[in-house]
């Protein structure tokens, strides 16, 4: 090679790398040979970390070493259980994983089945008899918790048990061994009165002072009325009760007394959410003596009434007398209404009624032969404090302007304006889009922040230009 030196050209990818190992030796870099080793992290980064997996990454986490599985047994991991029984398997599953943990639980929720049927197909069957294990599971783990929640959603124990008795019993258990008890729901559980009435005892005798937030919405089985002393006297017994969801057919004179004359839920009630279904008794009425000693006693709290089903103009005016501090009202009258004829009186009376109390209103009517446009206008007009209306019904495209001129001219001060008119024709469609165009600058108004929302029954009413000719004019 004629002793000279042969060097390499370089390319100028090769230029760009970086430091090579032995370059950095000479410059005193320090290079580690190993692999960073995530596993050196702490115990309580570690559980932080498996605290955001969910339970099967969890479980196969834990596989990896048995350190991983000694933190998969922290008591901070185990705080949340849910048993879904319309997933069967996933109930069984976690059914076996909670057992091991269920000393260290604070809030459980179980959902059941939501069919109101008895079970006929093989796979309603198969998810019946999961739930089986539900009485035994409360019984032997679930008194072993310390809860602060506790949810049964759609368990409907007179369809599910063969046995109610033996869920009851254990149920009553758990109420009975907690001791720090702050939200309860028992919706759809769907128990005898007696049971019932068992189960609500046990709850007041131990959580009667800490119990914030109790919803017992469809608690008994339907079409019976569970009005009388003893009821009355179990909700008199929670002292700090800040939430109450219960059907209409519970309470009476006695119960909505014993909510205002307890010294300190009268201060800490902040809602009483009442939910009237047409196939349950609700022919009884709360006097407005009642209700008005109710809203002296109980400044704070806003009552919410959901009426489903109510046909009966009477029914109505019955339900919702006249002195209650109603702040949230939704009505569906069905689709066999008797008194169609008498709908537009009932939108004056509410107009007359509670025009300073009621904020919020949602009414879903079947008026095809009765137009309520002049009566809804007079209640949008005279209720000073209403913020938001939901319409489902038939109307006039010409009410929707008008309630629009309103809000602009600043004589109401809707923050929420949904509309939805029923059998609309093509025509109507189109004009309400004219009208949503002829107030664009309001409705779009970032600074007025009014959530509103108009179309019709006719899935979006899309038309095309064939439908309707609209003249330039």
């Amino acid at each position: 090679m004629n002793g000279r030196k042969r060097t390499r050209k370089m390319y100028p990818t090769e230029k760009k790398r970086g430091l090579g190992q032995k370059e950095e030796e000479k410059l005193g870099i320090k290079v580690s040979k190993t692999k960073p080793d995530w596993l050196t992290l702490p115990d309580l980064a570690m559980v932080r970390i498996l605290e955001h997996l969910d339970k099967t990454s969890r479980s196969n986490f834990a596989l990896t070493c048995k350190r991983l599985e000694e933190l998969s047994h922290s008591p901070s991991l185990w705080r949340v259980a849910n048993l879904d029984f319309v997933n069967r398997k996933h109930a069984v599953s976690d059914y076996r994983v909670v057992c091991n943990h269920a000393k260290y639980l604070h809030h459980l929720q179980v959902f059941g089945m939501r069919s109101t049927t008895r079970p006929r197909t093989l796979e309603d069957q198969e998810e019946t008899v999961t739930m089986r294990f539900l009485p035994n599971f409360l019984r032997k783990y679930i008194t072993q918790a310390r809860l602060k929640s506790i949810f049964l959603s759609d368990v409907n124990v007179d369809k599910n048990f063969h046995k109610p008795v033996s869920f009851v019993k254990s149920l009553k258990a758990v109420l009975s061994t907690q001791c720090n008890l702050v939200v309860v729901q028992l919706s759809s559980l769907r128990v005898q009165y007696h049971h019932g009435i068992a189960l609500l005892g046990a709850l007041a005798t131990t959580n009667g002072s800490t119990l914030s937030s109790l919803n017992i919405f469809n608690f008994f089985v339907s079409n019976v009325s569970t009005l009388g002393s003893e009821f009355n006297s179990i909700i008199e017994k929670f002292s700090k009760l800040k939430e109450f969801f219960v059907n209409y057919n519970c309470l009476d004179d006695g119960a909505i007394s014993a909510l205002a004359e307890s010294e300190t839920s009268s201060k800490t009630l902040q809602l009483l959410s009442v939910d009237v279904y047409g196939c349950e008794p609700h022919d009884h009425v709360i006097s407005t003596s009642t209700w008005r000693q109710f809203k002296a006693a109980c400044p704070r709290t806003k009552v919410t009434f959901d009426l489903d089903e109510i046909e009966r103009y009477h029914d109505f005016i019955s339900i919702l007398t006249p002195g209650m501090p109603l702040h949230t009202l939704k009505l569906w009258t069905g689709y066999d209404i008797e008194d169609e004829a008498r709908l537009p009186a009932l939108f004056v009376h509410l107009a007359e009624n509670f025009n300073d109390v009621i904020e919020s209103a949602t009414f879903q009517v079947d008026n095809s032969a009765t137009p309520i446009d002049a009566e809804l206008l007079f209640f949008v007009q005279q209720c000073k404090r209403l913020s938001g209306i939901e319409l489902f019904a038939i109307l006039g495209v010409d009410v929707i302007e008008r309630i629009c001129r309103l809000q602009q001219t600043k004589k109401i001060h809707l923050e929420k304006f949904h509309v939805t008119l029923n059998s609309a024709t093509a025509a109507e469609a189109v004009d309400l889009m004219l009208v949503e165009d002829a107030y664009a600058d309001m409705l779009y108004d970032p600074d007025d922040c009014l959530d509103f929302e108009f179309s019709t029954d006719a899935d979006g009413a899309i038309f095309s230009d064939s439908d309707v000719t609209i003249d330039d004019e």
